[in-house]
């Protein structure tokens, strides 16, 4: 008898070395919002005004939503539960600036800036990527269980700790870039 399990979905705002054998699904795509420059108005205060990224008070130039599930089906004898099949996906959503006629003595610095917060921005879907493939091969390696029960609990067990995890360190890796600023991503106009 074979069943199908999924489990939630989770959103977050994102290192595991990767497993063989790990089979995920990834989907990226990139939405970018317009900044528009005011005669007077600074490169930062542009994109200030025009960034839709608001979190706990604050205006962020980019971002990255991601979203993580895995599915699962079991084989079932007399005796016990095996995992049979696993398919883990990832999507993520990257939101960036996009520039509107910005000032000639800014383009190439400007050009330099968003290289470098796409680039931190990847950091963030790396991560969920990892977590996903770590996710994929916890539990394609778990035992036989007993009862079909007992796996599902910890394959969705195994999962959900693997992404307590990522969330420290997704906080740990804004905290170490300091938001992308030691990565380039830090505009002094």
């Amino acid at each position: 008898m074979i069943h199908i399990f999924w489990r939630g979905t989770f959103f977050l705002g994102v290192i595991f070395a990767p497993h063989a054998h790990a089979i995920v699904t990834e989907n990226l795509t990139y939405r970018f919002y317009d900044v528009q420059f005011a005669k007077g108005q600074s490169i930062s205060e542009a994109i200030l005004a025009a960034s839709p990224i608001r979190d706990g008070g604050r205006i962020f130039h980019g971002y990255t939503k991601w979203q993580l599930s895995w599915r699962f089906t079991w084989r079932e004898n007399s005796a016990t539960c095996a995992i049979n099949k696993v398919n883990t996906t990832v999507t993520a959503l990257i939101t960036l600036p996009n520039f509107i006629s910005p000032p000639a003595q800014a383009k190439d610095a400007l050009k330099e800036y968003l290289i470098a917060l796409r680039q931190h921005e990847l950091g963030h879907f790396e991560l969920a990527k990892d977590a996903a493939e770590r996710i994929d091969a916890e539990i394609r390696a778990l035992p036989a269980m007993p009862t079909c029960k007992l796996l599902e609990a910890a394959a969705n067990e195994r999962g959900n700790r693997l992404l307590e995890e990522v969330r420290r360190k997704e906080k740990q890796y804004d905290a170490d870039t300091q938001h992308g600023k030691t990565q380039g991503a830090w505009l002094t106009q």
